[in-house]
Parts: C-alpha cells; structure tokens; sequence
C-alpha cells in the first residue's frame, strides 16, 4: 500500500504539472521532489523504524535513496523495520528507473490516458521510437529491470552465507533488497559494516561478483542494455 501510494501521488503530480506545459527539466526536478518529500514522511513513519528517528535524517536518507547515492546519517541495518526497508527499495527504484517513466505507467493506467505532451516527453526520455510503442516499452523496461533485479537475488541467496541469518525471510530479505540496490547503483545495505561485514568476506566471494555484475549492468543504462 505504502509503495503504491507513493508512486500514485507521484503519477498524479506529474500529469498535474503537464497539464501547466512545464519545462521538462522543471517537471523532473519537481517530481523528485515530490517523491522525497513523500518518503520522508513514510520513513518517520513508527512501523518504518524500530526507534523514532529524527526529520532531518529521514529526509537525507529519501533524498539519498532517491538519487541513488547510498549515503545515510544513521545504521539501516540497525534502524529500519521490514516495513521501512520497502519504502527504502521503492524510493531507490523510483531513482533508479527514472521517476517520469516509472510514474508514468501508472497514470497511463490507472488514468486511462495521458496527454500527447507527456506522452511525448517519455518517449524521449526512454528512446522509445513511436508513440504506440510507449506503454510496451515502459513494461518492458520494468519487466527487464524486475528479471536482472529476481536472478540477481536468486544468486545472491544461493552465495550469501546462512549464518548471518536467523530467518529465512531475513535472508531473502537481505537478497532483494541487495539485488536491487546493486542494480539501481544505490549503494545502500541492511547489513550490519554493510559489505565489508567479516562473515561474507569469509564467505563465498562469487556474492561480490555478483554485485559487480549488477552493478555494471545498472550503470550502462537500458538502451545500451538491450
């Protein structure tokens, strides 16, 4: 619910913000902003963190999350509930994609439609080549960007060491959030020294190519990609 929300409020802000032909350049910064301020609040929220947590941090750490660097005030591992770490990943995804494309998609369905104006904008920006291959193109690259992100947590489960789990949620937990934050480039960990912990140095080290694939992968961009 939490994701979605996010998201939607964004979708609605942009097709707000086009319905005024803003520049496109204005319209993206606002929207980022937008989403961060909308991550703040869902960050402070109290089933988001295991101790209340200051407004300042929570709005570094949208911002960071959203702009993919992976810089934080305080311990992930330590602070954020299950709860907060999904809001973490949808904000770090949000960045990732690129918020007007991911946004996008759901205005165009769960609005019917959207203007020729933005329309035009998105296929710019994801080098879609017409207009009728808008809304595949975006499923695409949300498709292809979940399936790198499943195989990338599917190998990551399979390496990381089981010891520094109590759980199996933990584990598969800790797989996707890594997953994604490798291939958005975020640069984020919910674990404890994050990826210098002394367990997984120990560990298996195919875990840290891994890592790397994804992160090559991410970086590149999607049309290279493809």
């Amino acid at each position: 619910m939490a994701s979605y929300s996010l998201v939607f409020l964004s979708a609605k802000a942009l097709d707000l913000a086009n319905s005024y032909r803003m520049n496109p350049s204005l319209i993206l910064a606002s929207s980022f902003i937008v989403v961060i301020f909308i991550g703040t609040f869902l960050l402070m929220l109290p089933k988001s963190t295991k101790e209340p947590i200051d407004l300042i941090d929570a709005f570094f750490i949208s911002t960071s999350a959203v702009c993919v660097t992976g810089l934080s005030p305080i311990d992930i591992s330590q602070i954020f509930t299950n709860f907060g770490l999904l809001v973490l990943s949808v904000l770090i995804q949000i960045g990732g994609l690129g918020l007007i494309a991911f946004t996008s998609v759901f205005a165009i369905f769960y609005a019917g439609s959207t203007s020729v104006y933005n329309q035009l904008l998105i296929r710019d920006m994801i080098y879609s080549k017409s207009m009728d291959a808008l809304l595949p193109t975006l499923l695409y690259i949300l498709g292809f960007t979940l399936s790198i992100e499943t195989i990338g947590a599917f190998l990551i489960y399979v390496t990381v060491p089981s010891s520094l789990f109590t759980t199996l949620s933990d584990k598969l937990i800790f797989s996707a959030f890594h997953s994604m934050s490798a291939f958005c480039n975020a640069g984020f960990s919910n674990l404890k020294d994050g990826l210098s912990n002394e367990v997984l140095l120990k560990g298996n080290q195919f875990f840290y190519l891994v890592i790397c694939a994804l992160m090559f992968l991410g970086s590149i961009g999607f049309p290279i990609l493809i």
